[in-house]
């Protein structure tokens, strides 16, 4: 529940820095801004998978290094606000698409494994046809 709490978070706060011309730099700030929302294409080492790898080391198998996702932020940085905007991103595929990595080895937890996908290939979108419309628009701060 909470990455899907997340991921409607990024679509809403993407639209507000649209209207907000926050994606274009501007004197105060050298680059555009952008909110992004990752999620691990395979499973993730971390304390949430250890319950699973103290029982049972073979599922060390299924997982990556917990580098896939920094070196995936990192590149998401790097990119242009307007590319990676109210985006949700798979660390896998925007690695592969944005930097051109094939060889995903390196991450995997036990050296030669092939973990397991456990997002699909392409994330829901979360777009509504009225996105767009927002109404009346009203400051609260200057109620």
């Amino acid at each position: 529940m909470g990455k899907v709490a997340m991921s409607v978070l990024v679509k809403g706060l993407g639209m507000d820095f649209i209207r907000e011309n926050l994606l274009t730099p501007n004197k105060e700030r050298e680059k555009g801004m952008a909110i992004t929302g990752i999620w691990p294409a395979v499973a993730i080492e971390s304390a949430a998978t250890e319950q699973f790898t103290k029982k049972d080391e073979s599922y060390k198998r299924d997982l990556r290094k917990p580098t896939i996702f920094s070196d995936a932020i990192l590149a998401m940085l790097g990119a242009a606000a307007e590319k990676v905007n109210g985006e949700l991103l798979l660390d896998e595929d925007f690695l592969r698409e944005e930097k051109g990595v094939t060889d995903f080895g390196r991450y995997s937890v036990v050296e030669g494994a092939n973990p397991r996908r456990i997002m699909p290939e392409q994330m829901p979108d979360l777009r509504v046809n009225e996105q767009d419309d927002e109404g009346m628009r009203v400051d609260s701060s200057k109620l």
